[in-house]
């Protein structure tokens, strides 16, 4: 599924390659699947019209999360990252080999999400959401720092925010998921990779649609 979905994100729609291509994407992924991605999370209470997290008086009053919330109770605010070994590695990569960079990118991006899939899978979350991250949508990038602070993520896995508000290390993730409903259908505002997805710019999805 790592190597599938990085293909996608390469432009490969078919998933089919040629014998160099595959032999390059598994010598990347042997050297992803060394990282260990870091996890954390903290559940807190919703409140309603105004929508907001109660213990941080953090307001989350934009449409797309009033919809996705609307019949929860309490919200997940969960973070992941692969560490700045894999920025590192990617700087490497992009001195000396600018293709094996492209792929070893992708191949993060693709890694980061199912491990956080997978990790959010063993949780005891009951009825839940899918995973929203801040920057998709109208939901704006500033609340990263508000939400990143709170759970004190570059002491426990460190994890922070630029000042431009995005993560750092680059290939890291800070979402929110809410508990007491299931709208648990594939989003494309829940993708890690919205920003520079091949499918959206096409008018397409990467998933079918129920």
């Amino acid at each position: 599924m790592i190597k599938k979905n990085a293909l996608k994100y390469l432009g490969y729609l078919n998933n089919q390659v040629d014998q160099q291509t595959d032999k390059l994407l598994n010598e990347c992924l042997l050297e992803i699947e060394k990282l260990k991605p870091k996890f954390m999370y903290q559940i807190f209470s919703l409140e309603h019209h105004p929508l907001l997290i109660k213990e941080l008086n953090l307001s989350l009053e934009y449409s797309d999360l009033i919809d996705l919330f609307d019949s929860c109770d309490k919200v997940v605010v969960i973070a992941c990252t692969l560490g700045i070994e894999l920025d590192k590695l990617l700087r490497y990569y992009a001195i000396i080999d600018m293709t094996k960079m492209t792929v070893m990118d992708a191949l993060a991006s693709s890694y980061i999400e199912i491990k956080c899939d997978e990790f959010e899978e063993k949780q005891n979350f009951g009825k839940h959401t899918f995973r929203f991250c801040p920057g998709y949508g109208n939901v704006p990038l500033e609340i990263n720092k508000k939400l990143v602070n709170a759970l004190n993520c570059d002491k426990h896995i460190g994890l922070t925010v630029q000042e431009n508000n995005l993560l750092l290390p680059q290939k890291s993730m800070i979402g929110l998921i809410g508990i007491g409903d299931e709208k648990l259908n594939k989003h494309c505002f829940s993708c890690i990779n919205l920003e520079n997805c091949i499918y959206r710019k096409k008018g397409q999805r990467c998933y079918k649609k129920d």
